[in-house]
């Protein structure tokens, strides 16, 4: 915060006190981590922004993200194969399931097509 007013006292533009503030923020690192945290506290209240992400948390998010998708599909695939296999109408079955009906002819000739092979 002192370095913010000596800045400021400076006159120099608040956009470049910004910049300047994020710059160590995202490139310094104190030895004791209580100073760490003391700063991004700091920089939240000096920036009025909330904290953002990390590389590292970036990247866990986005392969989050990813998963929940992929876990979803799982999910849209196996209800639609075991409506398929009760014998409803694909239309119903699209509509049920909340899919497409192009995704549920697909996943009938794929189930069929693996039915031929065994």
């Amino acid at each position: 915060m002192k370095l913010v007013r000596q800045f400021l006292n400076m006159s120099l533009p608040k956009e470049k006190i910004r910049l300047i503030i994020s710059f160590l923020k995202n490139y310094i690192r104190f030895e004791n981590s209580e100073n760490n945290i003391i700063f991004e506290k700091q920089y939240e209240q000096i920036t009025r922004r909330t904290k953002t992400m990390g590389l590292e948390e970036l990247i866990l998010d986005m392969k989050r993200k990813r998963g929940m998708e992929h876990g979803v599909e799982r999910r849209n695939r196996e209800v639609v194969i075991n409506m398929l296999n009760k014998n409803l109408q694909d239309e119903m079955v699209a509509d049920l399931a909340d899919v497409s009906l192009e995704y549920v002819q697909e996943i009938k000739s794929e189930v069929l097509k693996n039915n031929m092979n065994k």
